[in-house]
């Protein structure tokens, strides 16, 4: 069993298809703000990290009241959720949701349907992977042994293997079926992980094969934003 794409479409109806969530974590991050948000931040608003805490956006952004009829201050607003949406639940970090990356903010620069066109569901599963792998470096042997073993005494009722069969909003095409699919990389600015649906295929109505050795993304697999903040992953992650 693993998470897969499917399950990121159905739970979180994300997008799991489109241009990759990369980009540049070096800019200049107030005029980033000004032209996303309409503010630019405060001092100690900002860090040198590169997060950005979410005060800024609680303190411009936190009722519709006083933003409705003003079309400019309307998408602001709308940015500024979506925003703290991703930095504090879909992406968030071990801040708490006090903090989001300011790498996101000029992926919100262009209109609604531009943002839309980012696979977010491919960066979510990606951040999720690689936070599940480090949470597991902490456990001891014997307790991921134990877990194993929970899994392997499960009878066959005990399992949902196709949870979204009757799911008639997941509007499924051909082409995200074969996507979901598709043992490949995913990746999320320096966050590059292996998606293996080959070992789950009951969960797509196909026979279980003896999957494939699982892949070692050796070198890549361990690249983090210590010591990199200056670092475009949109080229280093092509190279």
């Amino acid at each position: 069993m693993t998470i897969t794409l499917q399950d990121v479409a159905g739970i979180l109806g994300l997008p799991t298809d489109g241009t990759v969530v990369i980009g540049s974590t070096s800019e200049d991050w107030h005029a980033a703000c000004a032209a996303v948000f309409g503010h630019v931040p405060e001092a100690g608003e900002f860090h040198h990290s590169g997060d950005l805490c979410i005060s800024f956006l609680d303190r411009h952004y936190t009722r519709w009241t006083g933003h409705e009829g003003n079309h400019a201050a309307e998408i602001y607003f709308t940015k500024a959720h979506i925003a703290r949406m991703l930095g504090t639940w879909l992406l968030a970090d071990k801040s708490g949701g006090s903090n989001f990356g300011c790498r996101l903010v000029p992926l919100l620069g262009g209109g609604f349907e531009d943002i839309g066109r980012f696979s977010w569901g491919s960066a979510v599963l990606t951040h999720l992977f690689r936070n599940l792998f480090n949470a597991v470096q902490k456990f001891k042997p014997h307790e991921v042994t134990h877990c194993r073993a929970t899994l392997d005494t499960l009878c066959r009722d005990e399992v949902v293997w196709q949870p979204y069969i009757e799911y008639e909003w997941l509007d499924v095409t051909p082409e995200q079926q074969y996507l979901w699919l598709a043992p490949t990389p995913i990746i999320y600015f320096h966050t590059v992980e292996a998606c293996q649906p080959d070992r789950c295929m009951r969960q797509f109505g196909l026979n279980q094969p003896i999957p494939e050795k699982s892949r070692k993304l050796r070198g890549i697999h361990d690249h983090t934003l210590r010591g990199k903040v200056e670092e475009n992953w949109r080229r280093k992650q092509r190279d």
